[in-house]
């Protein structure tokens, strides 16, 4: 890992504090900063990793490009008139986690000639991963949708819940992996981040920014970040 990349790394960090401290007191200038510039230091240190590499990572490419969808939407999302089109710049981010977390669990650690299939302790992740989203959904999903129905969004909603809950159960057939916890910890994070974020939107229609909801997204995408570098060869 190149000494530039470490220092974007840590960059988005610091960055990633200021954002916590800029979100409930402003939307101005600053945060425009703050917020786009964490997914891109993200990305900027996965890719420059990657470019020291003799052959790409393709796990890693991928993971940077979610990340740019999420500093679309990030962007997108400033503008609160603008919801749908941020909403769907991370449903894009969703499928580019849950292709690239599919494929990379069924193909097997990129360290071994591993033969493709389920990995070890990928059912059992699977099975846990779905009790926990079907009990989300149940919990918090269906008065989402229910409350999204009002402004014309149940169907996009209902969508999104779908795509990021498969994505959570992708993560989950890393359990035995290499790095697999991270990615775990980080597709949970995601969904409990925009799960706030859709309750602060539709049922209590609060219109502060939450800090909450930028804490647990930031970790999410730390964690994903920090994955796609294992998977360019980084060790700790």
């Amino acid at each position: 890992m190149s000494l530039i990349a470490i220092v974007c790394f840590v960059l988005a960090g610091v960055v990633a504090v200021v954002d916590w401290i800029l979100t409930p007191r402003t939307d101005g200038t600053w945060r425009w900063v703050t917020k786009a510039s964490v997914p891109a230091l993200l990305t900027a240190s996965v890719v420059l990793t990657g470019l020291a590499r003799p052959h790409p990572a393709w796990a890693a490419t991928f993971v940077a490009g979610a990340l740019c969808f999420a500093l679309l939407g990030d962007l997108l999302l400033l503008d609160r008139g603008r919801f749908l089109y941020g909403a769907l710049a991370f449903a894009g981010a969703q499928t580019v986690l849950t292709v690239t977390l599919a494929w990379r669990a069924w193909a097997g650690p990129v360290q071994q000639n591993s033969v493709p299939g389920v990995p070890e302790g990928g059912w059992t992740g699977l099975g846990v991963a779905a009790v926990v989203v079907v009990a989300g959904f149940l919990a918090v999903g269906i008065r989402l949708i229910r409350a999204a129905h009002r402004d014309r969004l149940g169907l996009v909603v209902t969508f999104y819940i779908v795509l990021i809950s498969v994505m959570v159960m992708a993560a989950s057939l890393h359990v035995r992996q290499p790095g697999g916890w991270w990615v775990i910890g980080a597709a949970l994070l995601f969904y409990v981040s925009d799960a706030l974020l859709g309750w602060k939107q539709f049922v209590s229609r609060d219109q502060t920014n939450s800090v909450a909801v930028m804490v647990t997204y930031h970790l999410a995408i730390f964690g994903f970040a920090w994955w796609a570098l294992l998977q360019s060869g980084v060790t700790v």
